[in-house]
């Protein structure tokens, strides 16, 4: 079975350096593309969270003009209301308020919901995604929920997967938000699997060129 190869010019040994160049090329390609991944979503993650605490921050200083200043609870939490709607906002990256019986008080792009009653809500894929916005912060005060939701600016209504991190503001009872559009992170993970993978076939020629050339170099005297 060996002598075919050996008349068209490729030896076994050439045919395992390239089978080896290969999976190492695309072993190194893959371990790259999950670490780029994690570290998009983890630096995602990370400016999310640092958003809500950073809005939080701003609840509990209106929050403490109550006792300070003298002025109503309700006057505080309006104040509170009308600083957040002036932070920057986009379609992708907002923040929105519910109190922890899963009424609405404050969305930035769908002010209709403010009010709504959202205990029985679920979401595309039957997920009472406010019953997991209140457990999370019960149990530990803050973290990340997954679920599906629609994009402010997609006429179309389709829903897309998102990851919001939520955390418990006590002394009034809200659960300030805030999410990312996870095939936002799949759009710009699928670009740098292309542009790697056209990298990698690259390099993987280079190699096969190179490696010819060294074999051939060792059979002459």
């Amino acid at each position: 079975m060996g002598v075919p190869l050996i008349k068209h010019g490729i030896s076994l040994k050439r045919v395992i350096l390239i089978v080896m160049l290969f999976l190492s090329v695309s072993a190194l390609a893959g371990w790259e593309l999950i670490s780029y991944r994690n570290s998009m979503m983890e630096d995602r993650k990370q400016k999310t969270k640092n958003m809500v605490d950073s809005v939080y921050g701003l609840v509990a200083f209106y929050q403490s003009k109550v006792a300070k200043e003298g002025i109503s609870n309700d006057d505080a939490k309006q104040s509170a209301i009308q600083s957040i709607l002036q932070l920057p906002h986009d379609e992708n990256a907002y923040f929105w308020i519910n109190d922890v019986h899963n009424v609405m008080i404050m969305h930035p792009f769908q002010p209709e919901m403010v009010g709504m009653d959202y205990t029985n809500f679920t979401d595309a894929n039957g997920k009472y995604i406010f019953h997991d916005f209140l457990d999370t912060v019960k149990t530990k005060q803050a973290g990340f929920v997954t679920y599906v939701w629609p994009k402010p600016d997609d006429p179309s209504g389709k829903v897309y997967p998102k990851l919001s991190y939520v955390k418990g503001f006590e002394p009034w009872n809200w659960i300030i938000g805030s999410g990312i559009y996870i095939d936002d992170v799949d759009t710009a993970f699928g670009h740098a699997v292309t542009v790697t993978g056209g990298l990698s076939a690259a390099v993987f020629v280079l190699f096969i060129v190179f490696a010819f050339t060294v074999l051939e170099g060792f059979k002459k005297p």
